[in-house]
């Protein structure tokens, strides 16, 4: 068909391609009424690794020492994706159940009553399909995965901020979800800071015990030989020490004395400082910009329902438009009376519309 054949059929549908979309973009635009709004509430936080350069990572495969591929990874993206693994484990969102003090859900209203109706009856068959039964769900059980499905969190690309959110239906909840994760997540990398801690604390510990022991070893061997004939019978540091500068072998001892003492010193020391960082870990994570009330939902956007209504009216209309035209046998030109019958046109009887246009047109 020609463009003007086209033009035809949208102007004798013309009212179905206007009242059509119309009324589908007034019926999107009153379901948001009935769709309980969605509201976000988003924190900042910052992330400093321990590291910045980028390290070297391996892929093995699970069933073979091979190495698949080898790469580099991000010190910054590898703790990103800690926190946003942490967030999604069924731990974090019973704790931050259990802080906000969330009991039960709120009920469903309108359209959200019958998708959660919807979404019921889907899994209770999907479960007897695969199972032979339907295991009804515990209430804590479905506040936990309803707090689970709530968060989020992303890293901003090029910086070392991370924005946690949490959607809820109100934006108080909202708010103060978003906040309680970014302490949940806070306490688990002082949890992984204490543990690991207290690991090099013990492994600190074992050290120091055996620099006491050299330390001991070569206390009894510089005391052993000073005492020997060799040496003398003085006695006492200070003594020894004069007496290392004349004797080769003591002086031998002695540093060795020296050095078993620095590094128990040293030991001693760095016990000390785990044991401190033990009872005040410190995190790699800190909240920048706590999550605030938001003043507007985040879904459902009026306008955008709106105009996919009347997208989707317009797309309708053209289809029914086009559909009532290919079921249409009726000739309304020459031409389609020629192609039609086969045969060729002798004339044409005008309408009495056009009768009286021609007239009109002589007479002037």
């Amino acid at each position: 068909m020609e463009l003007h054949t086209y033009l035809e059929i949208l102007r004798r549908h013309r009212w179905y391609l206007l009242l059509i979309p119309l009324i589908a973009g007034l019926v999107a635009l009153g379901a948001t009424y009935l769709v309980a709004p969605d509201y976000v509430g988003t924190a900042v936080v910052q992330i400093l690794p321990d590291d910045t350069e980028p390290r070297a990572i391996s892929l093995r495969p699970q069933d073979g020492p091979g190495v698949v591929a080898t790469g580099f990874r991000d010190p910054t993206e590898m703790l990103a994706q800690g926190v946003i693994q942490h967030l999604g484990s069924r731990a974090a969102a019973e704790q931050i159940a259990e802080r906000m003090g969330l009991a039960r859900l709120p009920e469903p209203t309108g359209v959200d009553a019958l998708k959660a109706r919807a979404r019921a009856l889907l899994d209770g068959g999907w479960s007897l399909l695969r199972y032979g039964f339907v295991a009804p769900k515990d209430q804590h059980e479905g506040i936990i995965a309803a707090v689970d499905r709530a968060l989020d969190a992303e890293l901003v690309r090029g910086s070392y901020y991370m924005t946690i959110s949490a959607t809820w239906r109100d934006r108080e909840t909202a708010a103060a979800m978003a906040n309680e994760a970014v302490q949940a997540v806070i306490d688990h990398s002082r949890q992984i800071a204490s543990a690991s801690a207290a690991e090099q604390r013990r492994f600190m510990a074992a050290q120091m015990e055996e620099a006491r022991k050299r330390v001991e070893a070569a206390r009894d061997e510089v005391l052993r030989y000073s005492q020997s004939g060799q040496a003398g019978q003085r006695s006492g540091e200070q003594a020894l020490a004069r007496m290392s500068e004349s004797d080769p072998r003591l002086a031998a001892l002695y540093q060795e004395l020296e050095l078993a003492n620095d590094a128990y010193r040293q030991r001693t020391a760095q016990w000390y400082e785990l044991l401190l960082e033990e009872a005040r870990p410190a995190t790699q994570i800190r909240l920048i910009d706590p999550a605030v009330p938001p003043a507007y939902p985040s879904a459902p956007i009026k306008i955008y329902w709106a105009g996919l209504g009347v997208a989707a009216g317009l797309t309708a209309a053209l289809l029914l438009a086009f559909f009532r035209h290919s079921m249409d046998r009726s000739l309304r030109s020459p031409e389609q009376a020629e192609q039609a019958l086969a045969i060729r046109l002798l004339a044409v009887v005008p309408t009495r519309s056009a009768a009286r246009g021609a007239a009109r047109r002589g007479s002037i």
